[in-house]
């Protein structure tokens, strides 16, 4: 749980500052409207709860609670924004790859995982103020 809240945290301040230029305010993938970084969340691509879904920085983006949730991630129309991205092929790929990856809680070191998305958060952080 640590880890996913350290994670969903760096998805949503790197999203604000691409998005808005900010830390704290930033634009939801798929309604494209702006919010509070309390009212964003780290809305997935592809369904599913798998490591291999859940911590995956290309598919994973900031999404508003209506989309993310009341929508079920809004799987359509997030889907053709990641193919103008990445390109049909690419997603269809790694959604397959998705399919068959499995990786179990006890192979995923949770605690620098944390570590990990902590310090990405923080640099993204300096990076934007030091600009």
């Amino acid at each position: 749980m640590e880890a996913w809240n350290a994670y969903s945290k760096y998805i949503r301040v790197r999203d604000c500052l691409k998005t808005t230029g900010l830390p704290f305010v930033g634009v939801c993938i798929t309604c494209e409207r702006k919010f509070h970084i309390n009212q964003l969340e780290a809305g997935h691509c592809f369904s599913g709860r798998t490591n291999v879904k859940l911590f995956n920085d290309k598919f994973t983006n900031a999404q508003c609670r209506y989309c993310n949730q009341v929508m079920h991630g809004n799987p359509k129309k997030y889907r053709k924004i990641m193919e103008a991205k990445y390109g049909k092929e690419y997603v269809a790929r790694q959604e397959a790859r998705f399919k068959r990856k499995i990786i179990q809680d006890k192979d995923v070191n949770f605690i620098e995982r944390k570590k990990r998305y902590e310090r990405k958060k923080e640099r993204l952080i300096y990076v934007s103020v030091k600009g």
